[in-house]
Parts: C-alpha cells; sequence; structure tokens
C-alpha cells in the first residue's frame, strides 16, 4: 500500500500547476537550409503547349486539365537533381533563368521560341522540391544565349537571396 504522505511525481506536478510530465522529447533538429547562389543546369523544359492534357473525370464526366506524360517525365528527372535543396519559406527569392538554344535555325532561319513558356512550370517543380511555395520567388529574370545548332540545348537556373542584386559570374 502506497504512503499516503509521499507524493508521486505526477501528483506533485498537478498540485504545483505543472503540465504533466511525458516522455523526454529529443531537442528539434535545426534544419539545414541550401546555401546560395544555387547555380544548376537543366536540360531544356517542355513547352508550355506540351505540358497539359485535357480528360475526362470518370465519374462526373467533366472535363479536367492533367499533366502529359511528356511533363511527368521531365518532372521526374528533375527529382533527383534537387534532392538537396531546401529553402526558408519566410524568406523571399530571386530566380534567375539563362536560356542556351540556337536563335537560328542552320539554314539561317530564325527560330520561333518563346523562353517565358517554359518558365512556370519549372519554378513550379523547383518550389515543390524546395519544400516553399512559388510566391516566394520575386523578381524572376530572364536571359538568352544563342548557342550553336549542334549543342545541346539546356537552361540554367540560379536561386539567390531576394536582396542580391549582382549577378553570380556564371550567368554573366
Amino acid at each position: 500500500m502506497a504512503n499516503p504522505k509521499i507524493l508521486t511525481a505526477h501528483e506533485y506536478r498537478r498540485l504545483v500547476g505543472l503540465p504533466a510530465a511525458g516522455p523526454a522529447q529529443p531537442p528539434a533538429k535545426p534544419v539545414a537550409y541550401t546555401r546560395l547562389p544555387f547555380v544548376i543546369d537543366l536540360p531544356m523544359p517542355p513547352s508550355e503547349n506540351a505540358l497539359w492534357a485535357t480528360a475526362r473525370h470518370n465519374k462526373t464526366g467533366s472535363a479536367i486539365r492533367v499533366l502529359t506524360k511528356q511533363a511527368r517525365a521531365y518532372r521526374a528527372t528533375l527529382a533527383p537533381l534537387f534532392a538537396g535543396l531546401s529553402l526558408d519559406p519566410g524568406k523571399l527569392y530571386r530566380l534567375l533563368w539563362l536560356f542556351c538554344y540556337p536563335w537560328r535555325f542552320k539554314n539561317g532561319k530564325p527560330r520561333v521560341w518563346d523562353a517565358p513558356n517554359r518558365m512556370k512550370f519549372l519554378q513550379d517543380c523547383i518550389a515543390t522540391f524546395a519544400g516553399i511555395d512559388d510566391s516566394r520567388f520575386k523578381e524572376p529574370a530572364l536571359y538568352e544565349r544563342d548557342i550553336d545548332p549542334d549543342q545541346p540545348q539546356a537552361v540554367r537556373i540560379a536561386i539567390l537571396p531576394w536582396q542580391q542584386q549582382v549577378l553570380p559570374p556564371e550567368l554573366q
């Protein structure tokens, strides 16, 4: 039988107004955010026109927009490239784009190209992989560079702190 003159730890905590003690919680591990600037070269994203398809909802029959197989494959290609990217969701960032593609065909005819058409999907992918909302990217800057038609087309992405106004050497 318990001694009525001795309080248990639970009774003492309740008597003095302390919360009930639970198992000891390990201290929260600080999040290690990626050091900036973060610069990466990526394969050219698909055009906005090739990202979406219209499908019918199975139950309602209404039209819905879904990512195409090409868009899902491109996003899957990016996932391992951004595996270590972690950005603070409370901060703002600048997202800089350098699209490298030939401005003319080999016969000299100007190429029809719409770089901004390729930016939104890629921005959404980057934000998702970094663990932030895409609204954290402010003042996007688009640069385009003419390359030889035999070179592979690519896009170089740079993520900077929002206040940084100087371009990283990789984009100059």
